[in-house]
């Protein structure tokens, strides 16, 4: 509804502009302006109303904020003589980035537009234990991604270990204790004369902080705390582990495979060597002891146990916690010896139960990753609705809660290059939203085919099992749901394959798969949408280097062009893929004094003084 605009006439004044009759102390007596809000319906009133705040608020000073800021129409805006100078300092008035990543391990490319923002004060350093109560969705990231990183280039993540803990254990991780601090005090305080039991320790004299306040007498500082803490009982685990598997272990049957023999002769004990890696050095290859990759994340939900109250009710409640580990390994041991090596795993653990489950394709590590944060992603808090309990939750962990070792962690995204947005952020916009909508329908037409494999499996039992119909009618029934069952399977197989093809993005990034991907977005942008492609003005003076460098190196045939890129590699890494993706970029277009030869620029342009 479109609304009516209002003639807003003064009060001092009557509709033919002249001053009113008999005006009152305002202006206006009271039966013309009476006369005047009789004619108004109700949303005519309401925008009066609005409008007379609007004046209102205009015409008020801004009140005066702390320091030399100032509130204008609730914004605020420096008042400094230097205002605008900081503004730029501080890159508020640079245009937005359009940077380019890429991910060499995995072959992905991503795209994404960025702001740079002004320099802020550092926040507050974190002071005290570091407690969590669930596991973060960056760590979850940073979790997937390792796996799919040691699936790729490691051969993959080979067992799957959860280890729980015994009532000391318990005790330790769990108990809040108070411990003083023997270790205070400088050497050689005088203690006054004090008479307390235990072992002696260093005490705080008069005047002395005391939790925030001057002590009367002395003291002797307690805190409160756990013994220890998950991490630091799986820390010790994972230094014997390490150990074991750098300089070798010996296998031996395990207690069931003995059983088994029944006195009959079984293997000998079987001896493996030490494991060892290459390290690329300054004087060529040298063998290192190869490190573990393993992930363990740790959880603590709470523990449920039944009580009796007076009148005789059983009711479920919660009666501690229940702290366990999960654990990824990189540690292939043959099948047959397996048996034998879980439990010694067991034995070195010591403190609790550990259960190993072999992981029999290294393709499948992500899917027992994924189990692994099904389990862990019990946090989202589920409540019961008749008691309004807590029913899933991770629980509350002090310190660490999940580690990744330092072979297993994926490589970040480096940047390849940035430019100017422009026009290439509204292309990135459409783009990344029709890219999130077919992620989306993919992964609803996966859930639709996961349980329709799951109806299939469950009338083909039935059928399997239900002999009150005629043979061939059975026959027929379990052969038409046998075919369905594989038609579903071969078309989750292949919903799988199209998601792990397809870009995934949001509105300000996108993420490509394959290199064609890339080039198909650049081109739609440059060609399609007139993008530009300018570098960013604190990028051109590298991207110049670069390109010399690169030049130079070309001229000097392609022997010296190999051992400079190699011996400077890590120093023009960056600046080296920058000056390529240029050169992708303006390919797609020339400048207007060259003219295309069959499609091609020619080889004597040069794109660095275009850059520029």
């Amino acid at each position: 509804m479109t609304p009516r605009v209002i003639e807003h006439i003064p009060v001092n004044v009557g509709r033919d502009r002249q001053p009113a009759p008999e005006a009152g102390f305002f202006g206006c007596n009271s039966d013309e302006l009476a006369q005047r809000h009789a004619r108004f319906t109700q949303e005519e009133k309401w925008e009066h109303k609005w409008w007379v705040k609007q004046q209102q608020s205009r015409r008020e000073a801004p009140p005066v904020t702390a320091g030399t800021d100032r509130l204008v129409y609730t914004r605020k805006s420096p008042t400094t003589e230097n205002s605008g100078t900081d503004r730029r300092e501080t890159g508020a008035d640079r245009p937005a980035i359009l940077r380019f990543y890429g991910r060499e391990w995995s072959g992905e490319q991503r795209v994404r537009v960025e702001t740079l923002g002004r320099h802020m004060a550092a926040p507050a350093p974190q002071l005290g234990d570091r407690w969590t109560e669930k596991l973060t969705d960056r760590a979850a990231r940073a979790i997937t991604d390792s796996g799919a990183y040691v699936a790729t280039c490691r051969r993959g993540f080979s067992t799957f270990l959860t280890l729980t803990f015994d009532t000391a254990a318990r005790r330790r991780i769990l108990d809040i204790q108070a411990w003083r601090n023997n270790a205070s005090g400088k050497k050689g305080d005088k203690c006054g004369a004090v008479m307390a039991s235990g072992k002696f320790s260093w005490v705080y004299g008069v005047g002395d902080m005391c939790s925030g306040h001057e002590a009367a007498g002395p003291f002797t500082p307690v805190d409160f705390d756990t013994e220890s803490t998950i991490g630091r009982e799986v820390s010790r685990f994972f230094d014997l582990m390490q150990k074991r598997y750098q300089r070798g272990w010996t296998w031996t049957p395990s207690k069931d495979e003995r059983e088994q023999a029944q006195g009959e002769m079984f293997a000998a004990p079987v001896k493996f060597g030490p494991t060892w890696d290459v390290k690329h050095t300054d004087y060529g290859p040298e063998r290192v002891p190869a490190p573990l990759d393993y992930i363990w994340v740790a959880e603590a939900p709470p523990k449920y146990g039944k009580i009796t109250n007076a009148v005789g009710e059983t009711r479920e409640v919660i009666t501690g916690q229940n702290p366990h580990v999960h654990i990824l390994m990189n540690w292939h041991v043959p099948k047959q010896y397996f048996k034998g090596w879980a439990e010694q795993m067991e034995s070195a653990w010591g403190q609790g139960f550990a259960h190993l489950e072999r992981i029999h394709s290294p393709k499948a590590a992500t899917g027992y990753l994924l189990k692994a944060l099904g389990y862990m992603t019990k946090g989202n808090h589920t409540l019961d609705k008749d008691t309004g309990e807590l029913i899933s939750t991770q629980g509350w962990i002090r310190g660490n809660r999940y580690n990744i070792s330092r072979s297993a962690r994926a490589p970040g995204w480096e940047v390849l290059a940035e430019f100017e947005a422009e026009r290439a952020s509204q292309v990135l916009y459409e783009m990344g939203i029709e890219k999130q909508n077919e992620q989306h329908r993919i992964k609803q037409e996966l859930e639709q085919a996961r349980d329709n494999i799951k109806h299939d499996q469950a009338q083909l039992a039935r059928w399997n099992r239900y002999h009150k119909v005629r043979p061939e009618v059975q026959k027929a029934n379990v052969e038409r749901l046998t075919r369905r069952l594989e038609r579903e399977k071969a078309r989750l197989e292949a919903l799988q394959k199209q998601r792990e093809k397809t870009e995934w993005g949001h509105r300000y990034q996108i993420t490509f798969r394959t290199p064609e991907q890339t080039q198909a977005f650049i081109h739609h942008a440059i060609v399609n949408r007139g993008w530009r492609a300018k570098v960013v003005e604190h990028s051109k003076k590298g991207v110049r280097l670069a390109g010399a460098v690169v030049d130079w190196c070309k001229t000097k045939g392609r022997e010296l062009n190999k051992a400079v890129v190699s011996e400077f590699w890590n120093q023009w890494r960056n600046l080296s893929n920058q000056a390529m993706w240029l050169d992708a970029l303006y390919g797609f277009r020339a400048p207007p004094e060259v003219e295309p030869v069959n499609g091609m620029i020619p080889a004597d342009w040069n794109w660095c003084e275009v850059a520029a």
